[in-house]
């Protein structure tokens, strides 16, 4: 693979929305998030009353917003092979039209670098800074559970994830404890359904509920320790403009994500959403992948180093 394409693949894998779960190689961080989560106030046991709140809340934001879109921008703090700080800049846009199908379109002033999908059965990633572009293909039927550090940062349900769009349990988790209107617990894994089966990412997530309306605004990453490995910090709520229904009623999104840690790849990545909206319309071939390699003819990897499942007959040889 040509020096450029893997510094594309590199740029991507920690890039996209699913970082916050490949962050499994990151040294400890500051817990002083973990303190300060109540902000002063009394911290006690929540009931099951009081979780049944934060539930409902959070499975109407992820009703309202399984149909969403949204541009944005990343900009990525790491280093280089020799260790000198460097800061990449990308645009995004950001496609989902149902709690299984996304996509993002990754671009550098105004061409197009590279694009993922997922159609709830197979997941793809388009390099397309070659020529011809690269196109990368897991079968999540053929091994439904995340079973390592790479596959949990591509697989693309967990894109949605650092917009804290995340499927609570239907019961309290034993360590749900509530400060005011904030709520803090641990999730030992998230499900996202896939046909009959679920993707499971087994990794523990410290998780920080501003007010029931706004879901997460703050994710931990944990290692078996129950120590933090990386933070993930959502701000900047805005009602997500909502077609067929009043503002009054529109969904809260945060407008502005950043993710901190102490890896060794990178420091800190900073992820902005501008001008969602919900219930909007979108194209369906935005998650097809024959119509994908219809349109760009790409040569299909086999030798992909990032995922241990087998490659989709997509319908053709990879050349």
């Amino acid at each position: 693979m040509r020096r450029g394409s893997r510094r594309f693949r590199r740029v991507l894998l920690w890039c996209l929305p699913g970082i916050a779960l490949g962050l499994a190689s990151g040294c400890r961080t500051d817990d002083a998030a973990e303190a300060d989560w109540a902000r002063g106030r009394e911290v006690r046991p929540g009931t099951a009353a009081e979780w049944a709140v934060f539930a409902e809340a959070q499975a109407g934001r992820l009703d309202t917003l399984s149909s969403f879109s949204s541009n944005g921008s990343l900009v990525l703090d790491s280093r280089d092979e020799e260790g000198r700080p460097t800061t990449n800049r990308l645009n995004h846009r950001l496609w989902r039209v149902a709690p299984d199908k996304a996509a993002v379109r990754l671009s550098v002033s105004g061409i197009t670098i590279g694009r993922l999908g997922w159609n709830g059965l197979q997941w793809w990633m388009l390099n397309e800074d070659p020529d011809p572009p690269e196109l990368m293909v897991v079968d999540m039927e053929a091994s439904p559970v995340v079973s390592t550090r790479a596959e949990e940062t591509m697989s693309p349900p967990v894109m949605l994830f650092l917009i804290g769009l995340i499927p609570f349990p239907a019961e309290p988790p034993v360590d749900f404890m509530v400060a005011g209107d904030r709520a803090s617990f641990t999730l030992d894994s998230i499900r996202w359904p896939i046909g009959d089966g679920a993707l499971t990412a087994a990794q523990r997530h410290r998780i920080v509920v501003g007010q029931p309306a706004r879901g997460p605004i703050g994710i931990e990453v944990l290692d078996d320790a129950e120590e933090p490995l990386s933070s993930i910090t959502l701000g900047r709520f805005e009602p997500v403009e909502t077609l067929g229904s009043p503002p009054g009623a529109w969904p809260d999104l945060p407008h502005r994500v950043e993710v901190v840690s102490r890896g060794a790849v990178f420091d800190r990545l900073v992820i902005t959403f501008d001008g969602p909206l919900a219930r909007g319309r979108i194209s369906e071939r935005l998650f097809s992948l024959p119509s994908l390699i219809e349109r760009v003819d790409p040569v299909v990897l086999d030798d992909r180093g990032f995922t241990s499942q087998k490659l989709l007959d997509v319908g053709g040889e990879p050349r």
